[in-house]
């Protein structure tokens, strides 16, 4: 995924920043957002929660290492981003908590976790609309950023979704797995990944802002 971001940064020719936030939503672990969709196109449960699970885990080596190696084309070593271990290890956390809780739920009580299911999808959905009502409000500036910025966030998750779902199928998966696979591929931890650049902001680096957009069009255009 940091490869296809690269790519697809560098086909585009997005400015520094802008590219610099395509790598990082590229280089971020799976979230619970993959095991909602995973659930409600009757996907692989299991599946989707072990790989997000091992994302995260490999994400504390992984991402500042593929943050170093792509981001070097666009800015100095020294200024390549570095997010913090602790950074990804709450991330890690606070997805296991309602996981286990939920895998708890549905062990003892598996009438109640149908009932409770319908009820969570109601707020989920509720979440959704108003995260991209928010995001009209507080970013106004992501949705003015010309073409370039929005080709890359729509064809990037939809180019992950393809490559999994057809490598899934070619290496003997199942189509339930597969597609289970193609969206732990294709949806990136977002709140992940703009919770690490209002940090930079919050810590003086106002040019930051622009960095926003691709996780920002990534993560309405997955929600959506």
């Amino acid at each position: 995924m940091p490869l296809i971001g690269f790519t697809l940064a560098v086909v585009f020719q997005l400015p520094a920043n802008v590219a610099i936030g395509t790598i990082l939503i590229a280089t971020c672990p799976g979230g619970t957002a993959s095991n909602i969709m995973t659930y409600w196109s009757e996907g692989d449960i299991a599946l989707s929660v072990c790989m997000t699970t091992v994302s995260n885990v490999l994400a504390i080596g992984m991402m500042p290492w593929c943050l170093f190696l792509y981001s070097r084309y666009w800015i100095a070593i020294s200024n390549v981003i570095m997010p913090a271990p602790e950074e990804i290890a709450i991330a890690l956390v606070i997805m296991l908590i309602p996981t286990s809780v939920g895998m708890l739920i549905r062990w003892k009580w598996p009438r109640f976790s149908e009932k409770l299911a319908f009820v969570l999808n109601i707020i989920v959905n509720i979440q959704i609309v108003l995260f991209i009502i928010l995001s009209v409000v507080v970013f106004p500036h992501v949705f003015a950023t010309g073409w370039r910025p929005w080709c890359v966030g729509t064809l990037y998750p939809f180019t992950a979704f393809t490559v999994g779902y057809f490598l899934s199928r070619l290496f003997g998966l199942m189509p339930k797995q597969a597609k289970t696979v193609a969206f732990e591929t294709g949806i990136q931890n977002g709140a992940l990944a703009l919770s690490l650049i209002n940090y930079l902001i919050l810590q003086g680096y106002t040019n930051m802002a622009e960095m926003m957009t691709i996780p920002m069009i990534h993560t309405i255009f997955c929600d959506c």
